[in-house]
């Protein structure tokens, strides 16, 4: 059974849920000036406009109403347009003089009021009383100069159709003095008389001390708060003082990530020019991740556990507060090492170039946990990043290319990507202090033409800033599985699987190419193939038993990034779109940094060369190209149309 507020939503959406526009005219009624109509769809919510700042002679405006005669209207402010067109008339009520008489039966009076103008039928606040008398106490206004209170001070009074008088009533008795002392080792006080024996409301305070933010009222200067500003007090025998109790403030600011990346706020609402709050005062910050980026941790406040989203801070000094909010990453952390192997027999590799990955037969690989993108950089963000680098102290990066800011950056040589890695890094993180890539000084790289310097860049990986991603961290993260559910990984480890080298990232089956023969792997057809690898990789050409054929419709660039399915750890194109720069000098051998040795941590490739290593193939060639096992290679300055990054860091 529907619920009665259900049932009237349901009939709110019939009646307002379509039909054309409505029209709502203004009709002044007598009143000045002319005001502009309003239109919209039937149940639509609308302005309309406010006419109390607008005066007719004699008259106070009492909102807008439906029927012209109406003696008091029932819009204002907002108005649900109805169904058909419509009127609104302006209604006045004709205003009347509420006098004040200060009824002080002969003695002397101070002060004055004015009279206070209220239009018929309309309710205002009284003005606040100014009159005094000697010996006496204000305790608010009767409508008869015996009678009793009806209005206390400043309350609301509905106008009746005359002009009418209030009359001040008064209590005798003897006053005494309360002082307020400002209490910061300054001269300053402030008087207030209350009769003995009666509770008033404490003048409100009008003191200030710079760095400090009034808490209330002590009746010691020691001691702490007994009455808030404006509390009520009972009024002893005698005069009193009550001291001024202070807390000292600090500047807290709060930062704004680049408008791409999101936002962030604050409860209690802190502004981006600095707000003095309190000491010890408790801040809860909110950050607000755009699509594509995430919040990676913080700066001036404490990320709350279970929630990244949020931090604290508890306000002991002067500080600046601001998200890490970058690109999304996703956090990897090998279980195990990961124990070399030769592929099977059966599984087949490209009969050219080099196609065994890293985790070799005879080469064990340890990983410490690192975060890495989940899809290339962007040309949105290349250009974001790039843009502000520029102004900030780096130097010739290219413009990289992109037929959309969704698309990955392209056109971008191993060097420009280093430089970008920083620049990046400083943009995120405000500072230097966590860029990778320095000189052989500790330096930060900040010029893509420098080339001694950024050939010879010295990677301080265990900082937290960007960086590309060593091979074996890339390959790890391309070839990850949760299991061999699909038959189509290999175990490097006591439950390490990881896709194989034949195969595309993410992929459930082998790649086709030349080294099948003329027959693909039982039980595929070449098309069955071709629609695995294209689900997960953007490429060219696809082998159709005799040849390399052309895609259809033919791929002849780039795709928007996470276009194609994920592989089992979330990372999209990983196989594909774009070649990824990794960090390492290239060596045919993957063990020709190791030293010797067959079990390593965190291999940084070979010590040096002439080619940094290129992984995942990209759109411009064949499907062996994005085969798992395929390690490609180009020298740091080469930019190509198909050349691109990922990023990775230590979190």
């Amino acid at each position: 059974m529907l619920k009665r507020g259900f049932i009237l939503i349901a009939l709110v959406s019939l009646l307002f849920g379509c039909g054309g526009t409505v029209t709502i005219t203004f009709d002044a009624n007598g009143g000045p000036g002319s005001y502009a109509p309003i239109t919209g769809k039937p149940g639509e919510e609308k302005n309309v406009p406010f006419l109390n700042v607008v005066q007719r002679e004699g008259y106070s405006f009492a909102n807008w109403s439906t029927d012209k005669n109406s003696k008091k209207g029932e819009i204002f402010y907002k108005y649900i347009l109805p169904t058909e067109d419509q009127t609104l008339y302006a209604i006045w009520a004709k205003n009347y003089t509420l006098s004040f008489d200060a009824n002080g039966e002969g003695d002397p009076i101070t002060g004055a009021m004015s009279p206070q103008v209220i239009g018929e039928g309309l309710t205002a606040e009284l003005n606040g009383n100014t009159f005094g008398r000697s010996g006496y106490f204000f305790v608010g206004w009767a409508t008869t100069s015996t009678g009793e209170v009806v209005y206390a001070d400043k309350a609301n009074y509905t106008m009746g159709g005359a002009d009418a008088t209030l009359y001040a009533k008064w209590t005798a008795g003897v006053s005494h003095t309360i002082t307020f002392d400002i209490n910061n080792g300054s001269p300053g006080t402030e008087t207030q008389e209350v009769i003995e024996g009666y509770t008033a409301k404490l003048r409100l305070n009008t003191f200030t001390y710079a760095g400090h933010l009034f808490q209330g009222w002590a009746t010691s200067s020691e001691g702490g708060v007994v009455y808030a500003d404006e509390a009520n007090y009972e009024m002893g025998s005698s005069n009193v003082t009550l001291y001024a109790v202070w807390l000292r403030t600090y500047t807290v600011t709060l930062e704004q990530p680049p408008a791409p990346f999101g936002t962030v706020s604050a409860t209690p609402a802190i502004s981006e020019s600095g707000t003095e709050v309190g000491f010890g005062t408790e801040i809860i910050f909110t950050a607000n991740p755009n699509s594509g980026f995430e919040t990676i941790g913080w700066v001036g406040a404490t990320a709350n556990t279970g929630n990244i989203n949020t931090a604290t801070l508890t306000v002991a000094e002067d500080i600046t507060v601001r998200p890490l909010i970058a690109s999304k990453l996703v956090l990897i952390t090998p279980t195990e090492p990961i124990v070399g192997r030769n592929p099977l027999t059966a599984d087949k590799l490209p009969l050219y170039g080099d196609y065994k990955g890293v985790f070799i037969n005879g080469r064990t690989v340890t990983l410490t946990p690192y975060a890495i993108g989940e899809k290339e950089v962007s040309f949105g963000l290349w250009t974001e990043v790039r843009t502000w680098a520029l102004a900030n102290g780096y130097s010739n990066m290219k413009n990289g290319l992109g037929n959309s800011g969704a698309e990955p950056v392209r056109v971008v040589s191993l060097r420009d990507c280093v430089v970008w890695c920083n620049a990046y890094t400083e943009f995120v993180f405000g500072s230097e202090d966590e860029c990778v890539y320095r000189d052989s000084g500790g330096n930060v790289l900040k010029d893509a033409t420098d080339t001694t310097a950024v050939d010879n860049a010295v990677p301080h990986i265990n900082k937290r800033g960007f960086r590309l991603p060593t091979e074996a961290e890339w390959e790890y993260a391309a070839r990850w599985q949760t299991d061999n559910s699909n038959g189509n990984a290999d175990n490097y480890g006591t439950n390490s699987w990881l896709t194989k080298l034949n195969s595309a990232s993410g992929a459930d089956k082998p790649l086709g190419f030349e080294a099948w023969g003329s027959s693909p792997p039982s039980p595929y057809s070449w098309e069955v193939l071709r629609n695995e690898a294209t689900r997960v990789a953007v490429y060219k050409e696809w082998f159709n038993g005799s040849d390399w054929a052309d895609q259809s419709p033919a791929v002849t660039s780039a795709a928007v990034c996470g276009s194609k399915d994920p592989n089992d750890l979330g990372l999209y194109d990983m196989s594909g779109n774009v070649s990824e720069w990794c960090f390492d000098w290239y060596n045919h051998s993957a063990t020709a940094g190791d030293g010797g040795q067959s079990s390593v941590v965190d291999p940084l490739g070979a010590p040096s060369g002439s080619e940094r290593v290129l992984r995942g193939g990209s759109w411009y060639y064949e499907a062996g190209d994005v085969a798992m096992g395929n390690r490609d290679y180009n020298t740091p300055e080469i930019a190509d149309d198909d050349l691109g990054l990922r990023l990775a860091c230590r979190l």
